[in-house]
Protein backbone atom coordinates (compact mmCIF):
# COMPACT_ATOMS: atom_id res chain seq x y z
CA UNK A 1 0.00 0.00 0.00
CA UNK A 2 2.49 2.35 0.65
CA UNK A 3 4.65 1.93 -2.78
CA UNK A 4 1.02 2.50 -4.48
CA UNK A 5 0.23 5.79 -1.92
CA UNK A 6 4.77 7.07 -3.30
CA UNK A 7 3.79 5.68 -7.05
CA UNK A 8 0.26 8.04 -6.74
CA UNK A 9 2.47 11.49 -5.40
CA UNK A 10 5.54 11.09 -8.41
CA UNK A 11 2.26 10.72 -10.60
CA UNK A 12 0.85 13.94 -8.96
CA UNK A 13 4.15 15.35 -9.24
CA UNK A 14 4.51 14.99 -12.59
CA UNK A 15 1.04 16.16 -13.20
CA UNK A 16 2.02 19.41 -11.60
CA UNK A 17 5.07 20.06 -13.36
CA UNK A 18 3.34 19.51 -16.60
CA UNK A 19 0.27 22.01 -15.99
CA UNK A 20 2.84 24.42 -15.01
CA UNK A 21 4.62 24.36 -18.41
CA UNK A 22 1.62 24.37 -20.20
CA UNK A 23 0.65 27.67 -18.40
CA UNK A 24 4.14 28.65 -18.98
CA UNK A 25 3.78 28.03 -22.61
CA UNK A 26 0.47 29.58 -22.37
CA UNK A 27 1.92 32.65 -21.09
CA UNK A 28 4.45 32.99 -23.76
CA UNK A 29 1.96 32.47 -26.82
CA UNK A 30 -0.41 34.52 -25.51
CA UNK A 31 2.52 37.08 -25.26
CA UNK A 32 4.09 36.03 -28.98
CA UNK A 33 0.41 36.73 -30.25
CA UNK A 34 -0.32 39.56 -28.86
CA UNK A 35 3.18 41.40 -29.39
CA UNK A 36 3.50 40.01 -33.04
CA UNK A 37 2.61 42.64 -36.28
CA UNK A 38 2.81 41.18 -39.52
CA UNK A 39 3.59 43.22 -42.29
CA UNK A 40 4.69 41.19 -45.19
CA UNK A 41 8.01 43.04 -47.02
CA UNK A 42 6.08 42.99 -50.83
Amino acid sequence: MAKLNHEQQQLSLKNHNLLLQLQDLHVKYDHIINNYTFNPKF
